[in-house]
């Protein structure tokens, strides 16, 4: 790589380090203004990042899109660039000579990083610098394996993060909450090593001719990958969205393309705040509305028995019960783990044959 090529990609990464991103209820031009610059910084780091010679990263460099409709899509392109990056500056740091790690390796070094984490004695304080970087540390392995990994399994992760409500009131250390949501990520990873071939022999034995089920989601990830879960403990094939490779197409030619599935569950989380337009306005949590958009699509393609709803407490429904009828509606308190056993009455209803084991 030359020398200027190589000093023009250390500036970009610099300032996509640094890069002040604005909130979603920030003013829409301020939003569109922020995309329009990330997006320029994307395309440079893939234009510079393609004149390295290594082909692990090159993979990753190639997965980078800078088709960002929203500043969420801003939000999740940053998520995937970051370990990016990392590996990057740790190529250009080490010698452009230098091998990246292999598969094996990745997967040894994660097992090492989860043992490390679920052995974590209990009664010290879960301090925060040790805990992010663990997270930036799995979020790097896992990055790795979605690019250069056989294992299909991985492609459903997305980066884990804490959230506001996982720091101590000091913000020093992690608090149960959000040491609880770790571990059960890093769970589901470890399915993705231990079951992978279950998992397959499950969906290969499915009797149903279309055993795939589209979940809708808005900004809750815990809630998606749990979700995600236990559809496919279920044997099922689980599609979420994202997860899909782009192929050209707008986002709602992809959206038409992939719900042809028999089922679709919808995930209700206290992602906006609204309220009727009164004097006095209660105002309450509600889903986005391209949650609300995806069930009522579902609603009329698959019909109200094949779409139910898990309605986290504390959101409203997102219309009056008589404007759609018949839906089912699952509430949950923390966890959609709690009601797989209501899931699995859902789908047994109407046609799936899933063993209930009480």
């Amino acid at each position: 790589m030359k020398e200027r090529d190589k000093e023009l990609l250390l500036q970009v990464i610099n300032d996509i380090r640094n890069f002040k991103f604005c909130g979603p209820s920030d003013d829409p031009d301020e939003q569109t203004s922020v995309i329009y610059s990330y997006k320029y910084l994307l395309s440079r780091l893939k234009y510079f990042g393609s004149k390295i010679e290594q082909s692990n990263l090159k993979i990753g460099i190639k997965g980078i899109t800078i088709e960002l409709e929203s500043i969420y899509d801003a939000y999740d392109a940053h998520s995937y660039v970051s370990p990016i990056i990392d590996d990057i500056l740790y190529f250009l740091k080490e010698g452009e000579n230098e091998s990246m790690p292999t598969i094996q390796q990745v997967n040894l070094e994660l097992k090492r990083i989860i043992r490390e984490i679920k052995t974590y004695p209990q009664e010290d304080w879960k301090r925060t610098e040790h805990f992010e970087r663990y997270v930036r540390d799995i979020n790097k392995g896992i990055n790795y394996l979605q690019n250069v990994s056989n294992n299909t399994n991985f492609k459903r992760f997305v980066p884990f993060d804490f959230k506001s409500d996982h720091y101590s009131s000091t913000g020093k250390t992690i608090n149960e909450r959000g040491y609880e949501s770790l571990l059960f990520y890093i769970e589901q990873i470890e399915d993705c090593f231990l079951n992978t071939n279950q998992n397959v022999d499950k969906k290969q034995s499915s009797p149903l001719n279309n055993n795939k089920i589209f979940i809708v989601h808005g900004r809750d990830e815990l809630a998606l990958l749990q979700t995600e879960n236990i559809v496919s403990r279920l044997g099922l094939e689980p599609i979420v969205l994202k997860r899909m490779a782009n192929q050209g197409l707008t986002l709602i030619e992809k959206f038409e393309k992939h719900s042809d599935v028999k089922y679709a569950i919808v995930l209700l989380t206290p992602d906006d705040v609204g309220a009727l337009n009164e004097p006095t306005p209660h105002y309450q949590f509600r889903a986005r509305q391209n949650v609300i958009f995806e069930l009522g699509f579902f609603y009329g393609k698959l019909g109200r028995s094949n779409v139910c709803c898990l309605l986290k407490s504390g959101v409203e429904r997102p219309v009056n019960p008589s404007d759609i009828d018949g839906i089912s509606y699952i509430p949950y308190s923390n966890s959609v783990e709690e009601k797989e056993l209501d899931i699995i009455k859902e789908l047994n209803a109407v046609g799936f044959s899933i063993a209930i084991k009480y």
